[in-house]
């Protein structure tokens, strides 16, 4: 920087000279023109310096990270963070709320059913009941599953027309579902179970297994005799097949 002072110096001097010897020097007017480009050369090449270190330190240059490559890469703005809680929660509840649509669909269809079937039974047109109590037991199951009273009543019904019509093997298996459902559903000592079972019992003594249908008898007599008041219709039935029973 020093060499370049001096030789621009020289620079000026002669050219001052040789103006001088020219007739036209001046001092000041030699020198204004020279001075101006001198000091907006040093200014430019200040910045410039200034540029390249701002530029190429270390602690200023940015670092890339792997997330900020992958950003870039896939297109991703930069608020991006996937599928969040609340997202996810979201869809659990819209699925949530298709299932129970689904349900009060089969529901509703397997009440239908079943007051279309309970009317035809009572009438005595057995053959057209059978059919609309198994769909409806279809329907009811798919609602609210086989764990369920409603699902126990309409395989109560099917039992009781199948066994009209003299299907003794499908009667039994429809009580069986039944007895089932209202042991996990009303508990053993509800009276619709005894019921059931002694419904269960009278089938079992018409397919000759005694020991069976003494059992199951013998159990809706016990849970009916707790409340007489309620079910002595019940009991005395459940009495008279046992007796029915003993004297085969």
């Amino acid at each position: 920087m020093a060499h370049d002072w001096r030789s621009m110096t020289s620079a000026l001097r002669s050219a001052a000279r040789s103006r001088g010897r020219a007739g036209c020097y001046h001092p000041v007017a030699a020198l204004r023109a020279p001075l101006g480009l001198l000091v907006a050369l040093l200014t430019l090449r200040a910045a410039l310096r200034c540029f390249v270190d701002a530029r190429w330190h270390p602690a200023c240059q940015r670092t890339t990270s792997p997330c900020d490559q992958g950003r870039r890469h896939l297109g991703l703005q930069a608020g991006f963070r996937g599928f969040s809680a609340d997202g996810a929660a979201a869809k659990e509840a819209q699925k949530a709320r298709k299932v129970a649509t689904v349900k009060k669909d089969f529901s509703t269809k397997a009440t239908q059913l079943y007051m279309q079937a309970l009317g035809l039974a009572d009438a005595g047109s057995y053959s057209e009941a059978k059919p609309l109590y198994k769909q409806a037991r279809v329907a009811m199951g798919k609602a609210e599953g086989r764990d369920n009273p409603d699902f126990a009543r309409i395989c109560g019904n099917l039992g009781a027309v199948c066994l009209a019509l003299g299907e003794k093997d499908e009667a039994a298996r429809r009580y069986v579902e039944a007895r089932d459902a209202f042991a996990h559903t009303l508990g053993t000592g509800h009276a619709e179970y005894a019921s059931c079972c002694g419904n269960l019992g009278r089938v079992r003594l018409e397919l000759g297994d005694y020991k069976e249908a003494e059992t199951l008898l013998q159990e809706a007599m016990r849970i009916q005799s707790q409340d007489l008041s309620a079910q002595h219709a019940e009991y005395l039935v459940s009495l008279r097949t046992l007796r029915r029973l003993y004297h085969e």
